[in-house]
This record gives C-alpha cells, structure tokens and sequence, in this order.
C-alpha cells in the first residue's frame, strides 16, 4: 500500500452486511477485510468513470 495512506471509518448499513459477509466468504476468503474494502472501492469508482466516459461519448459512438 502506498505510504501516504489515508485512514478513514465505513459505516456499513444492515442492508450491506450480508453483501460484504458474502463478499468476504465467496471472493476475498483468502485475503484480509481492508484489503476486500479497498479493491471494492476501486471498482466501484472504475465503474462510475467508465459510466461518466460513456455518458460523454455521443450517443452514435456508444
């Protein structure tokens, strides 16, 4: 991880719970919850760039 890490504090709703508990058991059994958060996060925020891109794109070229 990089060295100027920045700490910050989830709160998880119920709702997100059972999908990270399912998460963690099905995909991330192997690797450490910080480490399931922060590839989570990553896609996450790939998805809403490749979604902001393609919004930007004319709808011909989509």
């Amino acid at each position: 991880m990089a060295g100027n890490s920045l700490k910050l504090t989830v709160a998880v709703t119920k709702e997100m719970e059972q999908l990270l508990a399912e998460a963690k058991e099905n995909w991330f059994f192997d690797r450490t919850q910080a480490d399931m958060l922060v590839e989570l996060i990553r896609a996450g925020l790939d998805a809403v760039n490749k979604n902001k891109e393609s919004a930007a794109k004319p709808a011909n070229l989509r």
